[in-house]
């Protein structure tokens, strides 16, 4: 998208996510989670914090099942790690939201919205669950520390204001 940059918090985040992906070969949304709340003072921690949400508490979550994971399921290293589908989704959906909340960067912040996009994309509804099973892993995660679609999105706005 012409005019959208990538802030640094997502920059650094992108490059966690490809370390943290490196282990399967490639980088899934689980991996942008944990690259984008590896900063405590990046948009997306200040995001969650807007909505009571200790920015720690799914990321410990998150590394817990990635190591479970990975240690489940050992591929060969890769000389290459590319972005699955899904992580490709989460970038193209996170400028979209940046676009809908009328800002001119990707951040952080934005990267959360994609990430829930597609929770709410894989399950063909509103809701992260699809009536008592979980939808996608990342989502559930979210949801389960209170986080919704639409909070995320009054804190996103609510953060680009304090901040100018």
């Amino acid at each position: 998208m012409d005019g959208y940059g990538f802030t640094e918090d997502v920059r650094h985040g992108l490059s966690v996510a490809r370390k943290v992906g490196s282990a399967r070969g490639r980088v899934e949304p689980q991996h942008l989670l944990i690259g984008v709340l590896d900063n405590p003072a990046s948009d997306a921690s200040l995001v969650l914090r807007e909505l009571k949400v200790d920015p720690s508490e799914p990321l410990r979550r998150l590394n817990d099942i990635t190591r479970v994971l990975a240690a489940v399921d050992e591929p060969e290293p890769a000389s290459e790690i590319v972005f699955d589908s899904e992580a490709k989704n989460v970038l193209m959906y996170a400028m979209e939201e940046a676009r809908n909340l009328n800002h001119s960067w990707v951040g952080s912040e934005h990267i959360l919205l994609g990430i829930l996009r597609i929770a709410q994309r894989r399950s063909g509804l509103a809701s992260i669950f699809v009536g008592d099973r979980p939808a996608h892993p990342v989502g559930i995660l979210l949801k389960e520390c209170g986080v919704t679609l639409d909070g995320l999105r009054r804190a996103s706005r609510t953060v680009a204001k304090m901040r100018g």
